[in-house]
């Protein structure tokens, strides 16, 4: 069955429509999802591309099965490689972007957090930027692994509390390419369904973690009608197309200035006696 067809069906509220559309639409356990928004960073990311080449073309030379002392020759060529690589990412490197209507309340590693306050009720954004960076290009389309652009879409926590309770929805990026997000035919509310995944979703005491002894209604299993309600519940909440295009940016030039981090950190212990 088509991903249309599947469309059409779920507006009868329908559990297998819901099944049929969420099956074409992602892999729920892949999180690297692609997502057609604008990246606002192009990044060569050299250590990326050069593990898509054959390993003769990664290693500086030929390494034998000799053992190595510190600082040989193959230490003094990788430090030049991360020094080389630091100066490229540092040339594109940007300010951290807001996120409008939210403050940022936790960072400085990998996890982060967004919370805003109101109407008697907390909202908080969670998420964690490793194994979130992906490219909008394949192998097969840019073959000679010239710069690309590479953008953090990573999955996220909306936890909404009033009083003792707390309603928790885990969200992922569809995976898709930029050629579906091009499609005329997809506007309005449309076009923001298919921009974010309910991946599953509980309710919880207020300051309770999400653990297995919760009980947990997975996305997939929804039905179509009250899965739509929801998006309508985070969209007045300020979970809008709008907030996806700014957390995206948000995390992509956050996850970039950890990965210039990480290469300095590198850097600094091969250097070190």
């Amino acid at each position: 069955m088509s991903f249309f067809t599947a469309r059409c069906l779920m507006g009868a509220g329908s559990r297998v429509a819901r099944q049929l559309m969420h099956v074409n639409r992602t892999t729920v356990l892949s999180f690297n999802c692609r997502w057609g928004l604008k990246p606002t960073l192009t990044a060569t990311r050299s250590l990326w591309c050069l593990t898509r080449q054959p390993i003769n073309q990664v290693t500086a030379g030929s390494i034998s099965g000799q053992h190595r002392a510190l600082h040989s020759e193959g230490d003094g060529s990788l430090i030049q490689f991360l020094e080389d690589e630091i100066k490229r990412e540092k040339k594109i490197e940007k300010k951290l972007p807001t996120v409008k209507g939210f403050d940022l309340t936790k960072s400085g590693t990998s996890d982060v957090e967004f919370t805003k306050s109101g109407d008697g009720e907390t909202i908080k954004i969670k998420f964690n930027i490793n194994n979130s960076v992906s490219d909008l290009e394949t192998q097969e389309e840019n073959p000679s692994n010239e710069a690309v652009q590479m953008v953090s879409r990573p999955p996220f926590v909306v936890e909404l509390t009033k009083g003792d309770n707390t309603l928790a929805l885990s969200m992922i990026f569809p995976e898709t390419g930029p050629d579906d997000l091009e499609d005329p035919g997809r506007e309005g509310d449309d076009a923001y369904e298919d921009e974010i995944i309910i991946d599953s979703i509980a309710m919880m005491k207020k300051g309770e973690e999400w653990s297995d002894s919760v009980y947990t209604l997975q996305g997939m299993n929804m039905d179509g009608t009250m899965y739509d309600m929801l998006l309508d519940l985070l969209d007045e909440r300020g979970i809008t197309d709008k907030f996806l295009d700014e957390l995206v940016d948000f995390a992509t030039v956050y996850e970039q200035q950890h990965y210039v981090k990480f290469l300095d950190n590198l850097k600094g212990f091969c250097s070190s006696d």
